[in-house]
């Protein structure tokens, strides 16, 4: 950890550019600890809109909520780092008890490395040569740094033993199990076992376990899809144990791990009855748990908790911590409010926004609204129409706060978010690196 400390300790002195900066105030001449340090209110009328927010009292209450439920279930957590790409907020994700962090790409990992991450899985299959390079390089330079790849592919694998062997490198490969119609992973076991041997027998290379992704099982109802995840992780548990047969892992503990967004209760669940000569590790990855939403990700929540609360599991509940709030600017007719966030400032890849406080100008602490009561109707790149009864109190220049849909792609469209209390006092700037 004291090399992601100086990491976080270095960016946070550094001086914003607060015309670029959304979000900082554009006049602010300090660093970005000089700015969490002056402990200023998002309602001082001194913050630029759009601006996010991230509450740290329900940052902390959701890294609580997973320690205890990796404690129930006896599984680890590598959360998905492309989630927030924020040293500071996996600080605190370590501190909570994960056990590594998970990268989407080698450009990401080499970022990881770099903050100080020494334990990383890179949940995808590494191809490009210069890719390659880059992490056969990191792992003969850094002696302690432990990285996991994913393989569903003989080709893939045979460049990946040679470049590796070249380097005096040795990789963690993990096999990636499938699904049709859907992303990578291997489609039939046989090949998988196979392709296991393979791995098993090329210089450079480790077998370390198996990998699956359920999140790409999309089906008409929850049930159906339960049906298909069930599937998928039975099937990991197959060729796991073809492995175990043959003796094919390369490791001192072997590596299971699935788990996203919406079922990493059944793939806890399952891939625990896995049993080996050797240790097993059942790691789940999901990275949006640490702020959860206010829509698509609660439900998956409100589901993966009921099935919990169905084998006696009670585990309480994700806290929305993210908002992003606009001004009002403009409300030419009736039943119309512009405010001044759109595509670049919050998530749509799966729903809209949702407005859920209003603090009217100049009008002490902001109010909470009803579900709906006033919806997005649409989203420009820089506005959000907000459909508002003819009778709304909403005015030119009050302040809306959204809740958003889907973690990851709200936090990529911003630098710089204030870590505040439930008073909306800036305590930390917190920093991403997309």
């Amino acid at each position: 950890m004291m090399v992601l400390d100086r990491f976080i300790d270095a960016v946070l002195e550094q001086r914003p550019n607060a015309t670029m900066a959304k979000g900082v105030p554009i006049d602010f001449p300090g660093s970005y600890r000089q700015l969490g340090e002056e402990h200023r209110n998002l309602f001082d009328g001194t913050f630029p809109t759009p601006v996010a927010v991230l509450n740290g009292e329900a940052l902390s209450d959701n890294i609580a909520w997973m320690t205890r439920y990796l404690g129930h279930m006896q599984v680890s957590i590598a959360p998905h780092g492309k989630t927030s790409m924020s040293p500071q907020l996996f600080k605190r994700q370590l501190a909570g008890g994960a056990w590594g962090i998970t990268a989407a790409s080698v450009q990401q990992a080499a970022f990881f490395a770099r903050a100080g991450i020494r334990r990383i899985l890179i949940a995808n299959e590494i191809t490009a040569a210069a890719d390659i390079s880059s992490l056969v390089g990191m792992v003969a330079r850094i002696p302690d740094l432990e990285i996991f790849v994913l393989a569903d592919n003989a080709r893939n694998v045979e460049e990946l033993s040679e470049r590796a062997c070249a380097a005096h490198a040795r990789l963690n490969v993990l096999l990636e199990l499938g699904v049709e119609h859907a992303r990578s992973g291997v489609r039939k076991d046989e090949y998988a076992i196979g392709l296991a041997h393979r791995i098993h027998g090329l210089p450079g290379l480790a077998l370390a376990g198996i990998e699956a992704y359920e999140g790409v099982i999309k089906r008409d109802t929850v049930e159906e899809n339960v049906r298909d995840v069930t599937a998928l992780l039975r099937r990991v548990l197959f060729v796991a144990n073809a492995c175990e047969k043959s003796s094919l892992w390369d490791c001192a503990e072997v590596l299971l791990t699935a788990g996203g967004t919406d079922y990493f209760d059944l793939c806890a669940h399952y891939l625990r009855q896995f049993a080996s000569a050797l240790p097993i590790r059942v790691v789940i990855r999901s990275g949006c748990y640490i702020t959860s939403d206010d829509g698509d990700y609660a439900e998956a929540i409100a589901n993966l908790r009921r099935r919990l609360e169905r084998n006696g599991i009670r585990c309480g509940s994700l806290r929305a911590a993210i908002e992003v709030w606009g001004s009002v600017i403009s409300m030419p007719e009736p039943g119309l409010a512009l405010v001044n966030i759109g595509k670049r400032d919050v998530s749509h890849d799966w729903s809209k926004p949702r407005a859920v406080k209003w603090r009217a100008r100049g009008d002490g602490a902001p109010r909470s609204l009803e579900a709906d009561e006033w919806p997005v109707t649409g989203l420009n790149d820089q506005h959000a129409f907000l459909s508002v009864p003819e009778n709304s109190p909403l005015q030119v220049g009050d302040l809306v706060g959204f809740g958003i849909n889907h973690p990851c792609t709200t936090f990529d469209k911003w630098s710089t978010l204030l870590l505040v209390d439930s008073s909306y006092e800036v305590s930390e700037t917190i920093r991403t690196f997309f």
